[in-house]
């Protein structure tokens, strides 16, 4: 029977195996055939722990959003405002998300998906939200929810077409319209004072590319 140390390292690699899979070869590739011979665990002990493909997905922007998490504590990033902290992580997520041709390829077969968009949007309110909500009562903390769950499902909406018709994208533009969405959702701010207040701090480009860089080699290790 194997010990519960035995069964966290079977589960690390077969979703260090999905990851790596999603991202360097597509989301499609990663089947359980697949999954199962470069993690080398049984394909039911795959199954067991991802039921549905799209749990996959599910775990690996889970997984992007705690690393960013992570790495945005020790980076030498202005602005302790919790809108500010949003902000920020919004726009080292939308740069991974768009990273390259593939990851950007990635993005939209997940997004294309709505059994999965749908899902990813709920992870998106569950990580964020902590950043701004605390102190705040059950009624207030409920509002904000669904109030994340609006503004980050209508840009990952515009997200979505923006891919799909080749159309420019920048990742801190999408993260400023979505905190300020969100804003403007709870009563907290005006739309555009929200943005343009947002917009101006914005993270430097560099800073954002070895963040995800950094990020992103995490997952693959």
């Amino acid at each position: 029977m194997a010990t519960s140390s035995e069964e966290q390292t079977s589960r690390e690699q077969i979703q260090s195996a999905a990851f790596k899979l999603m991202l360097e070869e597509g989301y499609k590739q990663a089947n359980y055939t697949r999954i199962s011979a470069e993690s080398g665990q049984g394909r039911p002990l795959v199954q067991y722990y991802f039921p549905k493909k799209e749990d996959m997905a599910v775990a690996l922007v889970l997984e992007i959003l705690r690393g960013i998490a992570k790495a945005l504590e020790t980076a030498d990033v202005p602005g302790e405002a919790p809108e500010l902290r949003i902000m920020h992580m919004g726009q080292v997520y939308y740069s991974f998300l768009l990273r390259d041709a593939q990851t950007t390829s990635l993005t939209f077969d997940l997004l294309s998906d709505r059994g999965i968009t749908g899902r990813i949007v709920k992870v998106n309110a569950e990580e964020s939200l902590p950043l701004y909500s605390v102190g705040q009562d059950e009624d207030a903390a409920v509002a904000m929810r669904e109030a994340s769950i609006k503004a980050t499902g209508g840009v990952y909406e515009m997200l979505w077409l923006r891919i799909k018709e080749k159309t420019p994208v920048d990742p801190a533009d999408l993260s400023a319209q979505n905190t300020a969405a969100f804003l403007a959702l709870v009563g907290a701010s005006p739309y555009v004072a929200a943005y343009d207040r947002l917009m101006a701090e914005k993270i430097d480009q560099a800073v954002v590319d070895s963040l995800v860089e950094s990020v992103r080699r995490g997952m693959l290790a």
